[in-house]
């Protein structure tokens, strides 16, 4: 009987050891924690937002949760998202844009502009551009549209 206590004791601190060294081990390894990705450069940030208005010659209003920025566009390129050349006067309120640069105060000095989505501006009058695709009309009420002859009652 003692021999069966004993052997169940070795076992059960045998299972305890390796337990034990594995919970020492993810302790560690989440202190650690995970790699930061590499600071921009000096000062320069990130902006996103929609932009509101129409642009002046070299600055546009931009739009987020943080506030209302004015984005001094000076030399900076212009881009979208596959690469093409964006002229500021494409740009309308309610273009989604990034903006790379120093941000001081309300106002975003820009190195990089990138455009992710155009708005396509609207005609004058307040009304949208001419679609280029043609609709053709539906007829209502079942009957052809086409049809001259109106129906009788009786035959």
């Amino acid at each position: 009987m003692n021999r069966l206590m004993k052997a169940s004791s070795l076992l059960a601190i045998a299972m305890l050891v390796p337990s034990m060294a594995f919970a020492q081990g993810t302790t560690k390894a989440k202190a650690k924690g995970p790699k930061k990705p590499p600071a921009a450069t000096s000062g320069e940030t990130k902006t996103s937002g929609m932009t509101s208005g129409k642009p002046t010659a070299t600055s546009f209003m931009l739009a987020n949760g943080k506030g209302k920025f004015t984005v001094n566009v000076g030399k900076a390129s212009i881009m979208d998202k596959a690469g093409k050349a964006v002229k500021l006067d494409e740009l309308v309120g309610g273009c989604n844009v990034s903006v790379w640069g120093p941000v001081k105060g309300n106002t975003i000095d820009a190195n990089k502009i990138q455009v992710n989505y155009l708005r396509k501006p609207k005609a004058k009058g307040g009304e949208t551009m001419p679609s280029t695709k043609t609709r053709k009309p539906k007829s209502k009420g079942g009957t052809p549209a086409a049809d001259p002859k109106p129906k009788t009652g009786g035959n």
